[in-house]
């Protein structure tokens, strides 16, 4: 009787570790998936946030290379028409060789000068036409 019991007190013992042992295991599992999970959202907020600022950084390239050429003409128009004002106050001789010397640098601007909105770890140079 007493082999018994003993033998019964044995199987209790071990069903109750090895239920304290499923409830912590279970308790480390979730600990390790709440863990997990804090690092996926991490990871997707700073993903997210680094594809804005490329996104951003694009917007504003394309923006600059749209307006670049806008600004250079129309500072030349207005440079024109200043000219054309003086001239008309003072005599047109001097005009022709201005406007012609005016024409020489915008024209030099636009083709040969190499123009790099991306920043430099892209390393891309277009050239403004």
């Amino acid at each position: 009787m007493i082999i018994r019991q003993r033998q019964a007190a044995t199987v209790i013992q071990r069903a109750y570790r090895m239920h304290l042992a499923q409830k912590e295991f279970e308790k480390l599992r979730l600990e390790a998936n709440e863990k997990t999970k804090a690092a996926c959202m991490i990871q997707r907020y700073y993903r997210g946030y680094i594809r804005r600022k490329k996104r951003q950084r694009y917007q504003r390239a394309a923006v600059i290379i749209q307006v670049v050429p806008t600004l250079v003409i129309t500072k030349f128009l207005v440079e024109f028409a200043v000219i054309w004002r003086e001239c008309t106050i003072r005599t047109c001789v001097e005009m022709p060789y201005q406007i012609i010397s005016r024409v020489y640098k915008l024209k030099f601007f636009l083709y040969l000068k190499e123009y790099s909105p991306f920043p430099p770890s892209l390393s891309q140079t277009y050239v403004i036409i």
